[in-house]
């Protein structure tokens, strides 16, 4: 599962320094919003060609892990858009 992860990349000055995949300009949170309306993964490879399956699964892996943080809700009544995302750590080269 570890190899799915190392497909999410973090650049500083690429895309508002959000997370994306294997340092393409296609977002992390962009790939979630298209699933979370149903569009289904073969339609999103359909209209990103250089994506793979492995892709998806790691924006999926990555986004089940971020909500793993301890503290991610802490005030369950606040709406989750409300919350303040955590800071990535960039990774060592």
């Amino acid at each position: 599962m570890n190899s799915l992860l190392s497909r999410i990349t973090q650049t500083p000055g690429q895309c508002g320094d959000r997370p994306c995949i294997r340092g393409m300009r296609i977002r992390v949170s962009d790939i979630l919003e298209m699933l979370a309306e149903n569009v289904s993964a073969s339609e999103i490879l359909e209209d990103f060609p250089d994506l793979e399956m492995a892709d998806i699964q790691a924006c999926l892996m990555f986004a089940a892990r971020r909500t793993r943080r301890r503290n991610y809700c802490r005030n369950q009544q606040q709406p989750i858009g409300s919350i303040s995302q955590p800071k990535l750590t960039q990774p060592q080269p």
